[in-house]
């Protein structure tokens, strides 16, 4: 399974049909979506920007996965945006994911406090 880091980059690489959704676990998100309104924002600015070659697909992929609750933003809960300087995805095999569940909105910053050196030292970035 892969983790994504960035909703702009990871969607779009799955409406070009380079990463399979079904093999995106979540995606944890710099995004600050709190209502409606920033849903639309944030759909409207990226299909214009991120999206602009495969529009219809990636605001269809955006939407399931926001309703499947799998795009997280620890930005919501004043939590870190993780950086994507070495690229938006990662193989969920450098976490210890038999011992973790799904990281969740009330439990994300402990979350990545548990395993940021994990991701610091041991990442294995997709490219």
């Amino acid at each position: 399974m892969l983790i994504g880091l960035s909703v702009s980059g990871c969607i779009r690489d799955i409406a070009e049909n380079k990463i399979e959704e079904r093999d995106v676990a979540y995606i944890i998100s710099g995004t600050l979506i709190e209502n409606r309104e920033d849903v639309r924002t944030v759909v409207t600015e990226y299909g214009k920007t991120y999206w602009r070659n495969c529009e219809q697909q990636a605001v269809e992929i955006f939407n399931r996965l926001w309703l499947q609750g799998r795009i997280l933003q620890p930005r919501v809960q004043q939590g870190p945006v993780l950086n994507t300087y070495a690229g938006h995805w990662l193989q969920s095999e450098i976490l210890p994911v038999s011992q973790v569940n799904k990281p969740t909105t009330s439990n994300f910053v402990d979350f990545v406090d548990t395993y940021t050196m994990d991701w610091c030292f041991a990442p294995k970035w997709i490219d």
